[in-house]
């Protein structure tokens, strides 16, 4: 289990940089995309003094993480939870709530039309990475606090 978790988290990072490269090569890509490469690049890197056993390696690790989330969450917040609330009379969990109904229905329609590649891509973006970031980050909140 030792090894399991930086392998799981390098091989996520290693994902996120090749949908970044895929996403930049269209012409219209957001700059969002620069911000995740960059971090896609640091995750790797950490992930890799962590695999070394590097004594310093947790706080990169932990860090690549958060920042990714943070990343996460105001692009959920800009580009689906906000617009949403202005054009409709919905409150703030309606809001997230439909906006997360909608990633769904895009990952099931991307399915149901036989389009297996962009439902997997659709699926790692929005809710497989996010949810591998939160337990890289509460496995190494756990593991400095059992250090300490």
């Amino acid at each position: 289990m030792q090894r399991a978790l930086p392998l799981l988290a390098a091989a996520c990072w290693l994902l996120s940089a090749a949908q970044v490269a895929e996403a930049l090569s269209h012409p219209t890509y957001g700059s969002e995309y620069v911000l995740l490469g960059l971090l896609s690049v640091a995750g790797l890197a950490s992930c890799a003094a962590w695999l070394a056993s590097w004594r310093y390696a947790p706080p990169p690790v932990a860090g690549a993480a958060a920042l990714y989330l943070i990343l996460y969450c105001v692009r959920l917040w800009t580009a689906q939870i906000e617009p949403r609330m202005a054009f409709t009379d919905a409150s703030l969990l309606e809001a997230t709530l439909d906006s997360l109904r909608i990633v769904q229905a895009t990952v099931a329609h991307s399915l149901s039309i036989g389009n297996l590649l962009l439902a997997a891509g659709e699926l790692f973006y929005e809710w497989l990475m996010p949810l591998a970031q939160v337990g890289t980050l509460a496995w190494v909140i756990a593991a400095s606090r059992r250090a300490a």
